[in-house]
Formats: C-alpha cells, sequence, structure tokens
C-alpha cells in the first residue's frame, strides 16, 4: 500500500494576500532563461499545508513583442503530473516586470506540478540556475554532482490550452527552470 506521508510542520503557514516562491530549494537565480517554444516544462510543487491560491505568476526579465506563455496546475500520480487542475489562460510576456493570472484553486496537502508553456516568442524569465533539490522529486537517468541537470521534466506540446491530461508519453529532462510565484488566497 502506497502512503502519501505529508507532515505539517514543514511550513510555517500560508498568509492571505501574500506570495510565495514555489520552490524551498533555489540556491541561486538569474534572469536569462526560458521556457523552450512549445514545450510543457514541469516543476514540482510540495504543498504541505491546505491553502486557497488566487493568483500565480512568473517574472519576466526582457520582453518580447507578441510573447505569450500559460501556466498550468496538474495533479501527481506516481511521481508523474497527470490531471490538469487549472490553466492559468494567456499570459503576456510583451514587457519586463512580474506578470500573473487569477485563479481559483484549493489545494490539500501532497505533490503537484507546475507546468508552463509559451508561444513561438519566448521571452527571458527569472529562472533558477542552481537547484539541486530537484533531483530528489523527479530523479534522474544516472548520478550527476552538477546542478544544472535534472531540475525540471518538458514534453512537446504546441502552444495553447493545457491539456486535460498531462502528456508524458516523451518526457525528458531540461535545465535552468523559471522560478514560480503563487498567492494565498
Amino acid at each position: 500500500m502506497q502512503r502519501n506521508l505529508i507532515y505539517p510542520n514543514s511550513h510555517p503557514g500560508y498568509r492571505s494576500g501574500i506570495y510565495y516562491v514555489t520552490d524551498p530549494y533555489i540556491i541561486s537565480s538569474s534572469s536569462s532563461s526560458n521556457i523552450p517554444n512549445n514545450t510543457l516544462c514541469y516543476i514540482p510543487l510540495f504543498v504541505p499545508q491546505p491553502i486557497s491560491i488566487d493568483r500565480i505568476g512568473i517574472f519576466v526579465g526582457t520582453g518580447l513583442t507578441g510573447s505569450l506563455c500559460r501556466l498550468g496546475l496538474y495533479s501527481n500520480s506516481d511521481g508523474l503530473p497527470k490531471n490538469l487542475i487549472f490553466d492559468s489562460g494567456d499570459i503576456s510576456c510583451a514587457t519586463a516586470g512580474f506578470k500573473e493570472a487569477v485563479v481559483s484553486a484549493f489545494l490539500v496537502p501532497n505533490y503537484y506540478w507546475i507546468g508552463a508553456n509559451s508561444s513561438v516568442a519566448s521571452p527571458s524569465l527569472y529562472s533558477v540556475s542552481a537547484r539541486l533539490g530537484n533531483k530528489f522529486f523527479i530523479g534522474e537517468t544516472a548520478p550527476s554532482v552538477s546542478n544544472s541537470v535534472a531540475m525540471l521534466q518538458q514534453s512537446s506540446v504546441t502552444y495553447g490550452a493545457m491539456p486535460t491530461i498531462a502528456p508524458i508519453s516523451s518526457l525528458s529532462y531540461g535545465n535552468i527552470p523559471p522560478v514560480f510565484w503563487f498567492r494565498a488566497g
């Protein structure tokens, strides 16, 4: 029997109206990466306490005219993204700054996956340049001490509405994932 053990004391608690970054394992960051065009990138998210989320966002370092992205949240099934919980809709990334979407989700303690997809024009995003901790969540095909491999999983998906079932048949590892924020509602 598989059990999901959630440790309630692993977070001090979420306060309504406050933004939180999705990953406590960020070692260093930069604004020099992007979401590959027509690629759905998945980043693990651990939620240790019940929370309502009313915003999700990214920080655009350098905007690109006409660029769009979509953010989604997926359930977890055996260490892989599964069912879509919400899709942010189009977020314009044409200018620099924090970009967010209004969402509505109540999350119970569990693991989830944030998904991101960009249109044909992909802006420079505030990203994680070193994140050794994700190897704990997604593993890797062979042991490596590099902190820039196996930081995300990705699958080829044409830009548009997030798929209701996460496409995972052709997952590959990627690196330098964007940093995501969410706001407690």
